[in-house]
């Protein structure tokens, strides 16, 4: 995504932060929830996978500074991977633009969120972070969780609600087409950043992905 795109992005998931924890924000638990999820997104630039299989225990206290630091553990099944991140549990910013408190801290916010949830979930999901209750008339009360099935019509919501638009259109009497936004592009967006953040340093741009460098130097940078 391009900068401007990425900025209209973070300020859009700022201000529904705020009204979140304000109690201010109007609409579905999973319109919370994808708030949250797509910061995750941005913040770690994980693949989708990983992130919709976060369980409720992924982030834990880091073992050396547990007052300033936490850790992110994700499972790859693609290598039988686990990968773990070492995040600052506060920070004053999203990104570099944004002025709000956002950081992977923010998982423990959804964990509060819908703990009341965990009860009521079938036992297969029961650990899934992305418990919400389903507002559809034909499933309405039942416990689901975001999967790659359902996370595609509460990013379209969300892009909707802040009419997001690309700005990848060069003719002016042509109006902007909706956001595209998806999790890979984000993922790929991250890679970019991390990229030029080391003055191109492939081997640590691979790290934050949890890639080897090969498949970051085919997959994302090429």
């Amino acid at each position: 995504y391009t900068k401007e795109e990425m900025r209209h992005l973070l300020g859009a998931l700022a201000s529904d932060l705020r009204c979140i924890r304000s109690k201010e924000f109007i609409g579905e638990q999973s319109d919370v929830l994808i708030v949250y999820l797509l910061l995750l997104a941005v913040r770690t630039g994980r693949n989708p996978s990983p992130i919709f299989e976060l369980t409720r225990d992924a982030l834990q206290p880091h073992p050396i500074k547990p007052e300033t630091h936490a850790l992110l553990t994700t499972y790859k099944r693609r290598g039988n991977n686990i990968s773990v991140q070492s995040f600052k549990l506060k920070t004053n910013e999203i990104e570099d633009s944004v002025s709000v408190t956002a950081s992977v801290a923010t998982l423990i916010e959804v964990c509060e969120f819908n703990e009341h949830l965990t009860h009521r979930a079938p036992e297969k999901i029961q650990n899934s972070l992305w418990l919400f209750e389903s507002g559809r008339i034909f499933e309405k009360g039942k416990i689901i969780c975001i999967t790659p099935i359902n996370v595609h019509e509460m990013i379209q919501r969300f892009v909707a609600r802040h009419k997001l638009v690309s700005d990848g259109v060069k003719d002016k009497s042509s109006s902007p087409p909706p956001f595209q936004l998806t999790i890979t592009r984000l993922r790929k967006t991250f890679a970019t950043k991390i990229w030029e953040l080391t003055g191109g340093d492939l081997v640590r741009t691979a790290t934050a992905l949890g890639n080897q460098p090969k498949i970051t130097d085919t997959h994302y940078l090429d």
